[in-house]
């Protein structure tokens, strides 16, 4: 897992939150604003504690003939 840091605003009855906030206060801040544009939903202020990712498998090639494979068929 990597370390990650951020921030981010959700709200459980919409989707996934999608912008990061460098700070806490940043987060705080969206979350008291979008409260106030939408009165009786919740936001709450989530905070990244890491990550994981995958790396894209790498190809090559390799020059073989049937002989070097030893397949027993």
């Amino acid at each position: 897992m990597m370390t990650s840091s951020g921030y981010y605003v959700w709200n459980p009855k919409m989707n996934a939150p999608r912008h990061r906030h460098d700070s806490r206060a940043a987060a705080v801040h969206e979350a008291e604003r979008m409260a106030a544009k939408q009165p009786g939903d919740e936001f709450i202020v989530l905070a990244a504690l890491g990550s994981a990712q995958m790396q894209s498998p790498c190809a090559f090639k390799r020059s073989t003939t049937a002989n070097d494979l030893d397949l027993p068929f």
